[in-house]
């Protein structure tokens, strides 16, 4: 439970820097259910990811809006010892749609299609 308190807690100070709403919104639901359902053993907790690859293309600017699409991520996220493997490599293509406001560039729209290991 304290584990869970403690990633929910420094998630949610990071989602805050990086998104604006309505993606804040989603994205700090999803913390709590991911917490509440590997809490009660429905998921892996994954106790730290190491990066090994980000490819990020240049930005596509207009105004305030900005795209970014074709992002490529690949790491290996390291979970708890149970049911599930403890290291498991993963990798992800995404694309990010992002609005400037006054404390700067925000996601307001954006996803990932996972491929895991």
């Amino acid at each position: 439970m304290a584990l869970g308190d403690a990633w929910v807690a420094r998630v949610e100070t990071d989602y805050r820097r990086w998104y604006a709403s309505p993606m804040l919104d989603e994205k700090l639901a999803g913390i709590y259910n991911v917490v509440g359902a590997s809490e009660a053993g429905g998921y892996p907790i994954v106790t730290s990811v190491d990066g090994i690859s980000i490819d990020v293309p240049a930005a596509q600017v207009t105004g305030d809006e900005a795209t970014v699409d074709r992002t490529t991520i690949s790491y290996i996220r390291h979970q708890a010892p149970g049911m599930w493997p403890v290291d498991e490599p993963y990798s992800a293509m995404c694309y990010y749609t992002l609005h400037r406001t006054t404390g700067g560039w925000r996601v307001t729209d954006g996803g990932c299609s996972d491929s895991g290991g």
